[in-house]
């Protein structure tokens, strides 16, 4: 049906720690808005942990976000203990937990602290299944965020036939060059695939350079649907912006955003 009306579809596995259906929920939440209002996802993890081990990890807040950023925790037996440094090393407290929906949330007010973020959570159950979600926002509605576009050339697969992964980062119109990019493909069994791809002109990447990331995906074990995440990032020198225009896209003009209606 989707395919008819030109909609969009979302799959989540029954695999928890994999975050597909808060992600789902998210990528729809957003979907339509201006790219200055968009909720942008910055994290999105998950792990099953024995009781009073730990998820440690970092969530990296650059200059064009930090507006309305939201902490999102879920579990799913026993509420676990939580901890949030800023880039200072300030712990952030606070965490609202709601019992009865096995999750607990915080909101940053203002524009959050560029740099790294650090959380660690502990797990109280055995086995317990622990996700982060992080959300933001433009700090500035006439600065563009970077995004990542990610797809596939299609949604279920069948041997022998590769699929192709694609990501596209932009600043704005812009492409990024130079960023360390990671897909995390799922099948519908619930197991995951890493794949780094590529902006080389090599392989499955038509042009070498022009934002757009991509390779070939072979090892798949079963036919069927499969989901894609995408992960970027890159040192302050690595990832530059590349000013020449894209190859085959048509000029457009964006609309602007004035008292926080776009108009």
């Amino acid at each position: 049906m989707s395919n008819i009306t030109g909609g969009s579809h979302f799959y989540a596995s029954d695999e928890a720690q994999n975050n597909g259906l808060i992600d789902a929920f998210g990528a729809l939440t957003s979907g339509n808005a201006d790219i200055s209002q968009k909720s942008l996802q910055l994290e999105s993890k998950g792990l099953t942990l024995n009781s009073n081990a730990w998820m440690n990890d970092t969530v990296i807040i650059d200059s064009t976000v930090g507006k309305d950023t939201f902490f999102l925790i879920t579990w799913d037996k026993l509420p676990p203990n939580i901890f949030l440094w800023d880039p200072s090393g300030t712990i952030m407290g606070n965490f609202t937990v709601d019992a009865a929906s096995k999750m607990a949330y915080l909101s940053i007010p203002g524009t959050a602290k560029v740099g790294t973020w650090a959380y660690n959570i502990q797990a109280k159950a055995n086995p317990e299944t622990l996700t982060v979600t992080v959300t933001s926002r433009a700090a500035n509605s006439s600065v563009p965020p970077i995004t990542v576009n990610a797809k596939m050339n299609k949604d279920i697969n069948s041997f022998p036939s590769p699929m192709i992964v694609y990501a596209e980062i932009l600043q704005g119109y812009v492409p990024v060059l130079g960023a360390n990019v990671t897909a995390f493909i799922e099948s519908q069994s619930g197991n995951t695939e890493v794949l780094e791809l590529l902006d080389n002109g090599a392989d499955a990447d038509s042009f070498k350079n022009d934002g757009v990331y991509s390779r070939y995906f072979t090892a798949y074990t079963e036919n069927g649907r499969y989901s894609l995440k995408v992960r970027a990032h890159g040192g302050t020198n690595t990832a530059r912006l590349s000013l020449r225009h894209p190859l085959n896209r048509a000029a457009y003009i964006p609309g602007w955003v004035v008292n926080g209606e776009y108009s």
